[in-house]
């Protein structure tokens, strides 16, 4: 039997308390808690209170009442994050959309007044700012990367319960609803109120914006949805520009391909838009696109479902010259489209 002195069973004990402490700095630096994801992300979390005036039912039999004057009120509460130091902040189209004015409330409690900068109905993305510098922003993440499985937390106001934190996994990706973004599915409990908010991951970094909940009761019952933070910063970009978002047309309509569909056009795989509808004195007709062709490309951008042609024609401008790729009678065809402004 091997014999110790008391030095070797010191310096063993050293070696493995040594280890411990580099696993636990090893634990909290790559893979952080749920607390410290929150003390990381919260200070950038904000609450949006929308601001309204409300009727005055008396001005209607009394014209002096008019005069009254008459202060607005909260009608609505959302949430938002702040994605730069000069008080740029995310959140939904939908919160501010029908504001007179917006009151941002930072997690310590200071308030300002914002200044909508854009939003964009069609993808339920708002970029509105509030005056200041060297405020604390988000880091964002890669939502392209994001794992079914994976960790989530949500930060936001629910029934206006400001700081309030959920959290779930990511349960589906690409998750078509019809909308003109694909969105994240989760099961994070998200109420209104939520909507705005930072969609977390376990590294801190800001994946998406809670948008949508699937419910018939109208509250949360498990499914919830995230706009991906790359196409929501893709938006905010050109908001921030421009005040608002110009999308190219083809003048289009379009249906899944079956598998009568794919054998007749010799296509070894299920897949692209079939082009149901040309309208007259479009770009498509312009071009010669017909109906029963099938688009597999705009540009060098794949079209693997109907959804992802006009996401694909969406993100270019009117005016834009845009090569779409068919499949006509088993033969790949391509036209040069002009394409015009969507409404």
């Amino acid at each position: 039997m091997a014999k110790y002195s008391m030095l070797q069973i010191l310096k063993s004990a050293m070696v493995a308390v040594a280890g411990a402490l580099l696993a636990i700095v090893w634990i909290e630096q790559y893979s952080p808690s749920i607390p410290t994801i929150v003390k990381t992300v919260s200070p950038a979390v904000v609450s949006i209170a929308i601001m309204k005036t409300p009727e005055d039912p008396v001005g209607d039999f009394f014209q002096d009442a008019k005069k009254k004057k008459i202060e607005p009120e909260q009608s609505g509460v959302g949430s938002g994050f702040i994605i730069s130091k000069d008080g740029y902040i995310l959140t939904n189209a939908h919160v501010v959309k029908e504001a007179e004015f917006l009151t941002v409330t930072l997690d310590d409690g200071k308030e300002f007044t914002a200044t909508v900068i854009g939003y964009d109905e069609k993808t339920d993305v708002a970029l509105i700012q509030i005056a200041g510098a060297d405020f604390k922003s988000v880091s964002l993440g890669n939502s392209d990367t994001v794992e079914v499985g994976e960790t989530v937390i949500a930060i936001g106001s629910p029934f206006g319960l400001a700081k309030t934190v959920t959290t779930g996994i990511v349960s589906s990706k690409q998750r078509e609803t019809g909308e003109l973004v694909a969105f994240i599915q989760t099961d994070v409990a998200i109420n209104p109120g939520n909507s705005g908010g930072p969609l977390i991951n376990d590294k801190s970094e800001v994946v998406g914006i809670n948008s949508q909940i699937y419910t018939r009761s109208g509250g949360y019952q498990g499914i919830s949805f995230a706009i991906p933070i790359n196409d929501a910063v893709e938006i905010a970009d050109q908001l921030k520009k421009t005040g608002k978002i110009n999308r190219g047309k083809l003048g289009i309509s379009m249906g899944f391909v079956t598998k009568e569909i794919a054998d007749k056009n010799s296509m070894q795989d299920i897949r692209g838009a079939l082009i149901t509808v040309v309208s007259e004195k479009s770009p498509a007709e312009a071009a010669g696109i017909q109906v029963g062709d099938v688009v597999l490309y705009v540009n060098s951008t794949e079209i693997k479902n109907p959804m992802d042609l006009p996401r694909a024609i969406g993100k270019l401008e009117p005016g834009t010259l845009a090569v779409i790729v068919v499949v006509r009678d088993g033969k790949k065809m391509s036209f040069t489209v002009t394409l015009d402004k969507l409404d």
